[in-house]
């Protein structure tokens, strides 16, 4: 099994990252991570095992249960035996879900990082809708140059334009993060938005609204602004249990 147990809560969503830059003529696959799961032992409680009521180990919340078992995100050896299996199945980059910086995910990406780079494996991580603040443009430039610090070169965002900030901070963040030598992708299928606001990429990530059928018509697009683009898939969701 590929993810052991990562289909927990979200499909694992491929995303073949078409390079249309003449420069860069190559071709990602990438793989969306989530570094969300504790256990008692190493975290002092079970994170996101727990979710809707299940009681674990026996009991989780998930159709599918890791060959592994329960297991802690923060564990070198999981994050070492995970990333074997990534780079196993062929995929080049690990997109890690990302909660700002402080979260656990933050606090866990070190660890991420030297898993995934000791197999050969980029790392990137998609920028979520933190709960905890609002993702302003000052909160996001703080983000983006900590994220550079790590050594971080491809940024994803997921819904860029459901909150506060406006297209012209989009383009300052953007020009920003670029002049550091980042890639910033919008989970949008607005290709037109996209481009003007500075973007790098688009990529779709839903895989209901976004479906086989819709992915040659975006990628010409985006290839003819002069974007990356990552159609998502998903081999498998079922959050039953997670979320009834």
């Amino acid at each position: 099994m590929l993810a052991q147990g990562r289909l927990v809560f979200l499909a694992l969503l491929l995303s073949a990252l078409v390079v249309a830059r003449p420069a860069r003529a190559a071709r990602d696959v990438s793989i969306f991570y989530y570094p969300w799961y504790g256990i008692p032992a190493r975290d002092g409680s079970y994170e996101h095992w727990a979710q809707n009521g299940h009681l674990p180990p026996a009991d989780i919340a998930a159709s599918y249960y890791p060959a592994r078992g329960v297991y802690s995100s923060s564990d070198p050896r999981v994050l070492a035996s995970q990333m074997r299996e990534i780079a196993t199945a062929g995929v080049t980059e690990v997109v890690s879900s990302w909660w700002g910086w402080g979260s656990p995910e933050d606090l866990r990406l070190p660890a991420v990082i030297q898993a995934a780079r000791a197999q050969g494996l980029k790392l990137a991580v998609q920028i979520e809708p933190y709960e905890r603040w609002p993702r302003t443009e000052n909160v996001l430039a703080a983000d983006l140059a900590h994220l550079a610090d790590l050594g971080i070169g491809r940024v994803y965002v997921f819904r860029p334009f459901d909150g506060v900030i406006d297209d012209g901070g989009w383009t300052r963040l953007n020009a920003a993060a670029q002049a550091r030598g980042m890639e910033v992708l919008a989970q949008t299928g607005n290709v037109a938005r996209a481009a003007a606001a500075g973007f790098s990429g688009v990529y779709t990530y839903d895989l209901l609204r976004y479906g086989p059928a819709t992915f040659r018509r975006l990628c010409s697009r985006a290839h003819a602004a002069g974007l990356l683009c990552a159609p998502s898939v998903g081999p498998g969701y079922d959050a039953l249990r997670a979320r009834g």
